[in-house]
């Protein structure tokens, strides 16, 4: 689901970062953003987030000294699986990024709602097909987008012909 996308993106770019707006949250909105959590298993996240990151690490790795040891990346890989684990999971940044940004666009009896929606039968179809459904509509859109190429090819060699 894009929404899922742009909170990893969200997530990526706030490693780092200390949120601490969770504890401000009324008892009842926490409760309804954790059901969503929950519902949408949201710590799926980390081995993305943990995959991405040791990615990036490596790639940089490389650029700067050649090709990286398989040693080198096993052990980049099992810390920044435990950094993420740490930061995310055990000082809880990743349900306070969350707290924020459902915060940000959700009143609570919004956030209730979508709670109900996500324990549904149609809420669960549409959070357990969503991802694929996202990655299908990709790959066939960069398929039939192929033909654009050639299509505004033509379009502009007819325009410079008739001048």
């Amino acid at each position: 689901m894009l929404i899922r996308k742009l909170l990893l993106l969200v997530i990526l770019t706030s490693f780092f970062s200390n949120i601490s707006l969770a504890k401000t949250l009324p008892d009842d909105k926490r409760a309804a953003i954790d059901q969503i959590l929950e519902l949408n298993n949201t710590t799926q996240l980390l081995p993305l987030m943990s995959s991405a990151i040791s990615g990036q690490i490596v790639r940089a790795m490389s650029k700067r000294n050649g090709e990286v040891d398989q040693n080198l990346i096993k052990l980049t890989q099992a810390e920044v699986t435990n950094a993420v684990h740490e930061e995310f999971v055990l000082k809880n940044k990743l349900n306070e990024i969350f707290y924020q940004l459902y915060d940000e666009y959700f009143t609570t009896k919004q956030l209730q709602e979508i709670a109900a929606f996500n324990a549904s039968e149609a809420g669960k179809r549409l959070n357990e097909y969503s991802i694929k459904i996202s990655q299908q509509s990709m790959i066939e859109a960069k398929a039939a987008a192929k033909s654009i190429g050639a299509i505004v090819h033509k379009r502009i060699l007819d325009k410079l012909d008739k001048k």
